[in-house]
């Protein structure tokens, strides 16, 4: 009979706790200020969450589809004494990301010198600048809309944003001007590789610059360089 019993007690208790359940459970409320915790999203262009899930990623640009852009120039004497020299601004709706930024240099005399690479949160204004045209690597891309400016009179500079660092190189003694790709090339090598695998690039975001500059010193007489400039370009 007890036995019996036991197992009635049993099957009413299992019969009847979803309901005990449901009475005694406190219903639990997102803190005010706090919306409710939701199925993970990304925001489209235009407004609106697609929903991500196992099923269906969160969706990835693959580097090698961004296109890819360069500015070069040659015999740039710059002027007196530099801050921003080498610049490039993202423009508006479009995402930056800098691969290598790079200056060969000669002077008339050897020297040390210390070049620094910085960004900028607001533009430049003024001084006196050549904006470099930008040359696909893939023709079926559309054309660039990154300014790239180098500078031979100096500007009023935008708001400093993040430092760098610096490079220190020793600047060769020649007459020549350098060129930035040749079999013998007597110049020295200002350079920031900044997308080398697995580290990626310096990013920026709409209306940041990079700087390649000179900190406000006296330039060494003589100085020529060759400079250039490699991104790639995603739009927001």
């Amino acid at each position: 009979m007890m036995h019996m019993l036991f197992r009635l007690a049993c099957a009413m208790a299992f019969l009847f706790a979803p309901t005990l359940l449901a009475q005694t459970t406190p219903s639990v409320q997102a803190p005010a200020g706090f919306a409710p915790m939701q199925a993970p999203c990304v925001v489209k262009t235009g407004g609106g969450c697609a929903a991500v899930s196992p099923a269906v990623p969160m969706p990835v640009t693959p580097l090698e589809s961004l296109p890819v852009y360069v500015a070069t120039a040659t015999g740039y004497g710059a002027y007196a004494t530099p801050t921003d020299m080498l610049t490039i601004t993202a423009p508006t709706g479009k995402r930056l990301t800098i691969r290598d930024m790079r200056m060969i240099a000669n002077v008339t005399t050897g020297v040390l010198a210390n070049f620094q690479y910085l960004t900028r949160a607001t533009a430049n204004s003024g001084g006196t600048s050549t904006t470099l045209s930008a040359v696909k690597r893939n023709t079926a891309d559309t054309a660039s809309s990154a300014v790239v400016r180098l500078y031979t009179a100096a500007p009023t500079t935008g708001t400093l944003d993040r430092s760098l660092g610096e490079v220190r190189v020793m600047i060769s003694a020649a007459t020549s001007t350098p060129t930035l790709i040749a079999t013998s090339n007597t110049g020295s090598s200002i350079a920031g590789l900044f997308g080398g695998v697995p580290i990626a690039g310096i990013v920026l975001n709409p209306g940041e610059t990079l700087v390649l500059g000179f900190g406000g010193a006296a330039l060494p007489a003589g100085f020529t360089a060759s400079v250039g400039v490699v991104w790639t370009e995603e739009t927001l």
